[in-house]
């Protein structure tokens, strides 16, 4: 019997995604606030490139679009898509924020 954690078909980004996702509007986790996708709009800066951009050239949505401004849950496909177009790593598109108090 498989489980859904030990299904082949979700990355290790996937997964930890999911977990950020499900425990993101909860106070279980102290100091835990969120993802945010700001090292992706550096990112996009230092390559000259849009936001809209990344729907031509990396086959993004709209939709998913939308969820980087609002710092929502994006698949690890998503994520993996990014850093093979701009060949770097998760790190590089997304950030996780602790509150430090």
């Amino acid at each position: 019997m498989q489980t859904f954690l030990s299904s082949e078909k979700y990355t290790f980004v996937d997964i930890l995604l999911i977990f950020l996702y499900i425990y993101s509007d909860t106070t279980d986790i102290k100091g835990y606030m969120g993802i945010t996708y700001k090292p992706l709009f550096v990112l996009l800066a230092q390559n000259g490139m849009k936001k809209t951009d990344l729907i031509e050239k990396v086959g993004i949505s709209g939709t998913t679009l939308a969820k980087f401004a609002k710092n929502d849950y994006v698949s690890g496909e998503t994520i993996e898509k990014l850093c093979l177009y701009f060949k770097c790593q998760p790190g590089d598109i997304y950030e996780v924020v602790v509150d430090k108090k």
